[in-house]
């Protein structure tokens, strides 16, 4: 899905509204096509950080490394959107998912 930002703000890739509320963030560290990743989650006033199989990580990045960002829309109601950034070949690409 495009991200879609108008001066500055984001918009819900499902409805359009600038009404979102982010949750949590998710960054994977892995080294150039690693087996494992290293994950760091703040959610709240809670952090956590674990080292998992890259299948398992959720890492929008192919390769290298990535992070999330979970949001969810106050309009349509959406609890499911993330907001991917990952590196691949010295571009930094960002999507919703």
């Amino acid at each position: 899905m495009n991200v879609v930002i108008e001066q500055g703000i984001l918009r819900c890739p499902k409805c359009g509204s600038e009404n979102l509320h982010h949750h949590a963030v998710t960054v994977c560290e892995r080294n150039e096509d690693a087996d494992t990743v290293i994950r760091s989650v703040v959610e709240g006033s809670a952090t956590r950080m674990d080292v998992c199989a890259n299948d398992a990580s959720r890492n929008p990045s192919s390769r290298r490394h990535g992070l999330f960002i979970q949001f969810s829309c106050e309009i349509c109601g959406r609890q499911d959107l993330e907001l991917t950034f990952a590196q691949h070949k010295g571009q930094t690409y960002v999507e919703w998912r």
